[in-house]
């Protein structure tokens, strides 16, 4: 579920330093941040407007790439989600 209580499909997902939490790439190219713990909601972004077809961490696990079906890829910050970068 979305902070906004809609129902969101997720695509992939990719566990983050520590195994604190999960990033979660999904259908409507919505990214989510949620505490492995719990399973809640941390933070949630919409930086694509499509469908997000791949996640992949950078070595050092704080920064990630986005592929998504609307043609593009998008640099993210591990913990924040804050968009770096698009290309």
């Amino acid at each position: 579920m979305s902070p906004t209580g809609r129902s969101l499909a997720i695509t992939l997902t990719s566990l983050v330093p520590c195994g604190e939490c999960i990033i979660a790439g999904h259908e409507s190219g919505e990214l989510n941040q949620y505490s492995a713990k719990p399973g809640e909601v941390l933070v949630n972004v919409k930086e694509h407007s499509q469908q997000i077809s791949d996640i992949h961490l950078s070595r050092d696990m704080t920064m990630f790439v986005t592929a998504s079906k609307d043609n593009t890829a998008k640099l993210f910050d591990s913990t924040t989600l804050q968009h770096q970068k698009p290309f």
